[in-house]
């Protein structure tokens, strides 16, 4: 099974959270571009602190969200998600991959493809050096 995305309502929420930092569920509705009820927003921060992509205090009667994860994390951690699925899910999308891959960091940025090269020397001398006898 693909690695869940977050729906539209609890990526907007963390946006907001991100931006703004720690906020209350009113704070958060009153920063959403769709009105949506009190207890729809309070509903779906208490699902995002439960997925642990928030962290929340109590503050008198109410809780006080804030991030547990960085969108950056965040992205990192989809990403490294999708692809191990895909390469561990299709015998032949490893291949496609590694080839759109390239075409993609070639064409974003031409040190990224020496970035990439570097990684993939150092990852075969690590592989490398935990199979040789002196190694483990």
């Amino acid at each position: 099974m693909l690695p869940k995305a977050l729906g539209p309502l609890e990526s907007a929420v963390m946006e907001v959270i991100w931006f703004y930092g720690e906020l209350d569920v009113d704070s958060v509705r009153a920063h959403l571009t769709v009105p949506l009820a009190y207890t729809t927003v309070m509903t779906t921060l208490s699902r995002l602190f439960h997925k642990g992509l928030l962290r929340r205090r109590k503050f008198g009667k109410a809780f006080l969200y804030s991030q547990s994860v960085s969108k950056e994390e965040k992205l990192q951690n989809d990403l490294a998600a999708s692809l191990k699925f895909l390469l561990h899910h299709s015998e032949t999308m490893g291949a496609t991959l590694i080839s759109e891959l390239v075409e993609a960091v070639a064409h974003a940025d031409g040190t990224l493809l020496v970035q990439l090269e570097r990684r993939i020397k150092e990852k075969r001398r690590a592989i490398a050096a935990t199979r040789s006898p002196g190694g483990s």
